[in-house]
């Protein structure tokens, strides 16, 4: 998968299994494109289909240094 930010760069990631107990898919790094080094990247995410109305996405940030900072989405359908 491949993330067009709006810095303008293209981190890619890469499915790394459907894992059926907790009903997620994580995407790991590979790699970034048309990065200026020394500043924040998204550097993972992960799907958690909770039911066919609810899904989370959990986001991770590597900032420079290394540290990794984590955000997460509910997405919910509205009801008719």
């Amino acid at each position: 998968m491949t993330l067009y930010t709006r810095d303008g760069s293209q981190p890619r990631f890469r499915a790394h299994g459907f894992d059926e107990k907790s009903g997620s898919i994580a995407f790991v790094f590979q790699d970034i494109t048309n990065w200026t080094e020394g500043t924040e990247h998204i550097s993972g995410l992960e799907i958690v289909f909770k039911t066919p109305d609810h899904i989370i996405e959990r986001w991770k940030t590597r900032k420079p240094g290394g540290t990794e900072t984590a955000f997460e989405f509910e997405l919910h359908r509205k009801g008719a």
